[in-house]
């Protein structure tokens, strides 16, 4: 009975042993077949690159490729320069339009005044002082002795005119903030059809928001008889106050100055004529021979001294302003407070001033101002009297009467 307990037990024990040997050579044989799919490919492959066809496939089709580029390669070489033609250059492959725009909103500013509106752009930035030149067209600053310069949301107080010539309508400004400068192209290098890009605020204040973009193609070059000024001509339109802004390539290198424009065609100053007239500008004995010259003289009479407590505002010397103002104005109160008022004004101008015949001390006065509120420029006007009073000497604005005119007509600005 014992015996044929241990034979079962054996029985039981062998079969184990026999369906677990079954089980792991199952695995194996699955595994090598799951090993050859994988690297059957790869072996496969080999055999062929390895196999004197392939090799003499490989060599026979080289030879056949060299054999046509040494046939073709005057034709090869003609459709790369047409295709270089076309776009302006090899390198402008590079260039991403939208990079180019991009550069060209931080580096393009607007740039106002009290009778006109305009742009201009960054041509050079000196981190050491930290200002920038700012370059535009002559007429875009020609009545306009202290220009204002807006850009990221915000004004330059501090411009200084450096040079300027309305013969060649260039004008060099110098503003104290960094802006990022823009690289100029030799324009003798555009061809007929290279694309171009224009910059600029078109129509000024009357538009809120970014700058204007154009785009077109070079159409040509003109040429001043009278000031002998270099155009670069291009089939898009430029609007009012793109004046003064870049015209570029497609990679953001400026090929002209924007000057004018009408349907269907927009002419800019050549880059090789700004380079050399900026050299001359910068160098001439009478750099400012053309800008209007402000005069502080407040205690000649009492129409100057509201004419220079006006231009001390649009100069920004507002403690010089504060200075003129009577103590009946003032009733005690403090420059601090009063300067608050003046935070977001760009501009300043008197439109027109005299004084009354039968009494010289009452000065009547129009004038324009331009404020920066919320990136958009709110221009208002104003009429009425100073009484102008001498206090220890000084002539002193002691009492106003100025009020506001909401929506003036046209004879408002000529009687």
């Amino acid at each position: 009975m014992k015996n044929q307990m241990f034979h079962k037990i054996v029985d039981i024990q062998n079969s184990r042993r026999r369906n677990s040997f079954n089980i792991f050579s199952f695995i194996k044989k699955l595994l090598g077949i799951i090993i050859n799919i994988i690297f059957f490919p790869f072996e496969l492959l080999y055999k062929l690159i390895t196999s004197k066809f392939i090799s003499f496939f490989v060599n026979f089709t080289f030879l056949i490729m060299a054999f046509f580029f040494f046939t073709f390669h005057n034709q090869l070489l003609e459709l790369f320069y047409d295709v270089d033609l076309k776009i302006g250059g090899i390198e402008n492959i590079k260039c991403r339009e939208a990079e180019t725009i991009k550069n060209l909103r931080t580096s393009t500013v607007r740039i106002v005044g009290g009778e006109s509106e305009g742009s201009g752009f960054s041509i050079e930035m000196d981190t050491d002082i930290r200002k920038s030149y700012v370059l535009t067209n002559f007429h875009v600053i020609e009545n306009e002795p202290a220009p204002k310069v807006v850009f990221l949301n915000k004004y330059s107080s501090q411009v200084e005119i450096i040079a300027a010539d309305k013969n060649t309508d260039l004008a060099l400004l110098l503003v104290s903030d960094l802006i990022p400068p823009l690289k100029f192209k030799n324009s003798d290098e555009l061809n007929p059809g290279d694309a171009l890009i224009s910059f600029g605020y078109a129509f000024g204040s009357e538009l809120v928001g970014e700058a204007t973009v154009k785009k077109g193609v070079f159409s040509g070059k003109r040429k001043d008889k009278v000031a002998g000024v270099e155009y670069i001509q291009t089939d898009s339109t430029l609007n009012p106050g793109m004046s003064g802004g870049p015209m570029t390539d497609i990679c953001g290198r400026v090929v002209g100055i924007n000057k004018s424009g009408t349907t269907g065609m927009g002419m800019a100053i050549s880059a090789n004529d700004i380079e050399t007239n900026l050299s001359y500008l910068k160098n001439s004995k009478e750099p400012l021979k053309d800008i209007k010259i402000i005069t502080f003289n407040p205690n000649q009479s009492p129409l100057d001294a509201v004419t220079t407590f006006y231009n001390y505002i649009k100069m920004k010397k507002m403690e010089k302003a504060f200075g003129l103002l009577g103590e009946k104005f003032l009733s005690g109160g403090n420059y601090k407070n009063w300067v608050k008022g003046y935070i977001p004004n760009l501009d300043t101008s008197v439109l027109k001033i005299e004084t009354y015949e039968e009494n010289k001390d009452l000065v009547k006065v129009k004038l324009i101002t331009k404020d920066l509120i919320d990136e958009e420029i709110i221009t208002k006007y104003f009429e009425g009297t100073w009484e102008v009073k001498e206090v220890d000497g000084n002539l002193k604005l002691w009492w106003p009467q100025i009020k506001e005119v909401p929506e003036p007509d046209w004879m408002w600005f000529y009687e």
